[in-house]
C-alpha cells in the first residue's frame, strides 16, 4: 500500500491561553449547552472537528478544553513522528480521536478502528467524515477478542459511553443496573487479517476484555514489529503482562492505568 505523503507536527494538546486562566467549573458553564445537554454539536479540537455530546464525559472533557489521556497520546505521536509506522489500530476507538489524530500525521500507510458499541460507532462513523479521512481509516462496527461470534455486550447508561464492556470480562464489582444488555459481533483479528514483517501500533482500550484481545492477535504480535499501548487495571495486569511476556514484549513505561509495550 502506498504510504501517504508525511504531515506536518501535530497541533499542540494544550488548551488556549484564556481557557487556562478560568477554573473548571467556569468552563463548564462556558460551553454547557443548559436547554440541549444530550444533543450532538461539532467544536474544534485539537486540530481537529469532532461531533460531540456535553452529556458523554470523554467529549465533555474535550468541550471544555481539558486533557483527556494527553501524555498517551503525546507519546504515541512522539513515536509516530520518531520513526513511521505501516499500521495503526485503533481497538475501542469509541469516538475516534486516536485513529483521527493518527491519521493526521501522515505516518500510518493503514489505519483500522473497532467499535462495537452502536452509539460510538456513529459518532466515529461523522468524526471520521467530517474530516475528510474515509478513505484513510477503515471502520469495523465489531470487537475484537479471541473467537469469531457474538458477545453479549454491557452498554453503558448515563453519562460515559466509554464505560460499556463485554460481559463476560467485566471487571469485579460492575454494577448491571448503570448497563443494558445487547448483542454485538466480535472477531479475532488473526482470522481476518494477515500481516508481516511491519511496524505495527496498536491501542487497546476495551474495559477489562484486554486479555482475549490479545489472544486473538498473537500472530499479528509474533510476526511484527509492535508497539502497544493497553489500558488495564490491576486485577488484570499480571496477566496482560504475562501473555505478552510470552509474545516477547516488555512493559517499557506507564501512564495511568494505560501500559506501552515494546519488543524486549
Amino acid at each position: 500500500m502506498r504510504r501517504r505523503k508525511t504531515g506536518l507536527p501535530p497541533p499542540a494538546l494544550q488548551k488556549p491561553a484564556f481557557l487556562s486562566r478560568l477554573p473548571r467549573k467556569l468552563r463548564k458553564l462556558v460551553y454547557r449547552n443548559y436547554r440541549q445537554r444530550n444533543r450532538f454539536h461539532l467544536y474544534n479540537r485539537l486540530g481537529l472537528r469532532l461531533l460531540l455530546n456535553y452529556a458523554n464525559y470523554v467529549d465533555r472533557l474535550l468541550i471544555i478544553h481539558e486533557p483527556y489521556e494527553a501524555a498517551q497520546i503525546d507519546h504515541l505521536l512522539r513515536e509516530a513522528h520518531r520513526q513511521p509506522f505501516d499500521l495503526f489500530i485503533d481497538v475501542g476507538a469509541n469516538l475516534g480521536l486516536y485513529a483521527l489524530l493518527m491519521a493526521g500525521t501522515g505516518r500510518f500507510g493503514d489505519i483500522v478502528a473497532f467499535e462495537p458499541d452502536p452509539r460510538n460507532y456513529r459518532q466515529l462513523v461523522t468524526n471520521i467524515a467530517v474530516n475528510g479521512l474515509t478513505t484513510q481509516i477503515r471502520l469495523f462496527a465489531c470487537g475484537l477478542s479471541d473467537r469469531d461470534g457474538t458477545a453479549t455486550f454491557l452498554q453503558a447508561h448515563g453519562h460515559s459511553t466509554g464505560m460499556s464492556r463485554v460481559d463476560a470480562t467485566a471487571p469485579a464489582g460492575t454494577r448491571r443496573e448503570h448497563y443494558a444488555d445487547i448483542h454485538v459481533p466480535v472477531i479475532r483479528f488473526d482470522g481476518h487479517f494477515t500481516c508481516s514483517a511491519r511496524r505495527v501500533m496498536i491501542k487497546i482500550d476495551v474495559e477489562g476484555h484486554e486479555a482475549r484481545v490479545i489472544a486473538g492477535m498473537q500472530q499479528l504480535l509474533e510476526g511484527n514489529d509492535c508497539l502497544l499501548q493497553v489500558e488495564v487495571f490491576d486485577g488484570g495486569v499480571g496477566q496482560v503482562d504475562a501473555r505478552l511476556s510470552g509474545l516477547g514484549y516488555r512493559n517499557y513505561a506507564s501512564f495511568g492505568h494505560d501500559r506501552l509495550y515494546r519488543r524486549a
